[in-house]
Formats: C-alpha cells, structure tokens, sequence
C-alpha cells in the first residue's frame, strides 16, 4: 500500500543533498529515508491506482478478511501490511478475476509470512483458511505467479517500518526501536498525534 510520503514532494525536498549547501556527512537516518524512498517510488502503484476487474468493495472485504486471518494466525501486524502492499501491486499489475481474488489474498498474505516471520505456518494451513475453496496446489502457483509479476521484490517500507524510523529519529538513542515491542511501539506513536 503506498503511503503518503511517496507523494509528498516536499518531503523529499528535505533529504536531497546539495553539496555546495551542506558540508556535514549525512545521518544514518537520511541515509535510510533516501533509499526507502527509493525503493518506494520504483515498487509502488501509480496515484491512479485502480485494480483491475476488482471493485474498491471487493478489495476492502478482502484485506478486512486479510486482518481476521492474520489474527487468527498471531501474525504481526508488519505481515498484515506487508501482504496488502503485495497485494496492491500484484493487482495493479495483473487483470485479476473475481473469482481469484481470495487466492490472491491468502497467497499475499503467505509470501509475506515466509518473508517476514521465522515460524509461518504451512501452505496447507493457508488454502484451508479459504474454506478448502482453494488446494495448496492453488496457493503454490499463485505464489510464483504472484512473485514473476513482481520481480520477487517483496520488502517495501510499510507504515511500522517508517514509524519504527521515525521513533528512533525522535528518540535518538534513548531507546532501541528494533527491540520495542509493538504495543509499546504503538504507545509511543500517540507522542506525534498533539
């Protein structure tokens, strides 16, 4: 799912380096923000993004169906939004039909878990989510359908990654971020909300 900063042209305004202006060497923070928006403007779908063949319904009851079976299977919530990232894209780039659009879900949401987790469940596990519409055969081939589509580029910086930097941009080092726990995480993003 693209966020609003691959949009945001002033934003980016902050993070170009002009030699003659700045003589510091730049922060490992901006360092990052500059190659994840890279990264983000290479892999995200145009503004006028508009599944094919798929109502914005259709896709709205399929990533809330997404979010009940990434709680059913204690996913983290970097997984939930990993997948509706690969989702979107691989809907952007394919004619997708109605009739497939769960496989492609629980597919998304797959790829994600075996990229982003050390214990996803099995193939199995997933197409029997789909109320066995779908065999594990299914999900296999819609896996490298879905992978070709995207090159194999799965990681994108999503929402908590870009939350996880700026926390620690804002903290400095008085906490280390990548061990924070994602409900103190969460906690303490309501700091940005005054």
């Amino acid at each position: 799912m693209p966020t609003l900063l691959s949009r945001n042209a002033p934003f980016r305004a902050m993070f170009r380096t002009d030699h003659s202006l700045h003589h510091k060497p730049e922060s490992k923070q901006t360092k990052i923000i500059k190659l994840w928006l890279e990264i983000e403007s290479k892999h995200c779908p145009p503004n006028s993004f508009k599944p094919l063949n798929v109502t914005c319904y259709a896709r709205a009851k399929l990533i809330h169906w997404l979010m009940k079976v990434t709680k059913t299977f204690q996913h983290d919530r970097e997984i939930f939004y990993l997948s509706v990232d690969i989702l979107d894209r691989y809907l952007a780039l394919s004619n997708t039909k109605m009739s497939e659009l769960q496989l492609i879900g629980i597919t998304c949401l797959f790829l994600a878990a075996k990229f982003e987790s050390d214990d996803s469940c099995c193939v199995s596990d997933y197409s029997g989510m789909t109320a066995d519409a779908f065999t594990s055969k299914d999900v296999i081939a819609m896996e490298i359908k879905i992978l070709f589509a995207l090159d194999w580029a799965l990681q994108v910086p999503t929402p908590f990654l870009w939350l996880k930097l700026f926390l620690q941009s804002y903290f400095s080092d008085d906490i280390d971020i990548p061990n924070y726990s994602q409900y103190k995480l969460i906690q303490s993003s309501k700091v940005f909300k005054k």
